[in-house]
């Protein structure tokens, strides 16, 4: 499943996607903004983290890769996780390499992810967990 706008696509990620995860993830900081994500980020790590949670299709997560098209590359993550289908509830994290911060992409992505959850998955509640 592909969802798409303007400037990104949002896609399952593959293996081949690891060296950009690994680029962009790659910051002191980002343990405390993700549940899953170690520092430091190598593209084994990265590549561990694909087949664990989303080749393995572990349950209760849904994952896209955020795809910029301009630049053909991936620049994150958005992914609705702890899904009850039985409540109809969720929570959805988001995180975008720094380079790419401040142009709304998170948001667009977020949005995008919204609609998958809300048309695709039937819930009706998404809650986020901050950690800063």
């Amino acid at each position: 499943m592909k969802l798409e706008t303007e400037r990104l696509i949002l896609r399952k990620p593959t293996l081949k996607d690891a060296e950009d995860l690994s680029k962009n993830g790659h910051e002191k900081i980002m343990p405390r903004l993700t549940q899953y994500l170690p520092y430091p980020f190598t593209v084994r790590k990265a590549r561990k983290l694909i087949k664990d949670f989303w080749l393995n299709k572990k349950k209760g997560i849904s994952g896209f890769c955020i795809f910029l098209k301009k630049e053909n590359k991936v620049v994150g993550i958005v992914d609705i996780y702890n899904i009850d289908k039985k409540h109809k509830k969720a929570k959805i994290g988001c995180w975008i390499g720094k380079n790419y911060r401040g142009k709304g992409l998170a948001s667009e992505a977020v949005g995008l992810a919204l609609l998958f959850a809300w048309n695709n998955l039937h819930l009706n509640k998404l809650s986020t967990k901050r950690r800063c």
